[in-house]
């Protein structure tokens, strides 16, 4: 028959003096946290970022000399004691000036890709949008753009891309 212990064991867990104190899980997974460098490099850039967004209106008042809660992109800044435009003033044929940019080709990319997704709503669309259409014309007549579209190294618009043919939606 098999004897019954009535009195704790050395040696048995959760008896005794060896008795082993359990873990909550906030402690175990602080403890795999502490472990993991990459997550604790994570972490500390998390808290430098939320830190400085704290310190962002600081910043805007006693260092650019701005109104935090105004939108000021197309406005001015104090660099080095002297007020520098933030954005080329004087309207350019592009988004941000003279000067095409990334922007310019992604929004070009976007008008001609929602033109074959969309065909009747952006015929009806375009109307509301002048300026787009205007700069997607401008951007495809560029000699790089028209020759690069012209080519046979340009992927056409296909039904695997992101830029489908939605007959459904093209009400």
């Amino acid at each position: 028959m098999a004897e019954v212990a009535l009195e704790p064991q050395a040696g048995v867990p959760d008896q005794g003096p060896d008795r082993v104190a359990g873990r909550s899980p906030w402690a175990l997974a602080w403890r795999r946290l502490r472990r993991n460098r990459l997550a604790l490099a994570s972490l500390l850039l998390f808290v430098v970022i939320v830190v400085m967004s704290f310190g962002a209106p600081f910043y805007a008042n006693h260092i650019a000399h701005t109104d935090p809660f105004v939108n000021n992109v197309n406005g001015t800044t104090i660099v080095d004691g002297k007020k520098v435009p933030l954005m080329e003033q004087g309207g350019g044929a592009y988004i941000t000036g003279r000067k095409a940019t990334y922007v310019d080709l992604s929004l070009f990319q976007i008008v001609a890709g929602l033109r074959y997704a969309f065909p009747r709503r952006m015929k009806a669309f375009e109307r509301q949008i002048p300026r787009l259409v205007a700069l997607h014309d401008r951007v495809a007549t560029r000699p790089n753009i028209a020759a690069y579209l012209a080519s046979e190294r340009r992927i056409p618009f296909n039904e695997e891309g992101i830029f489908r043919h939605y007959k459904a939606l093209d009400d």
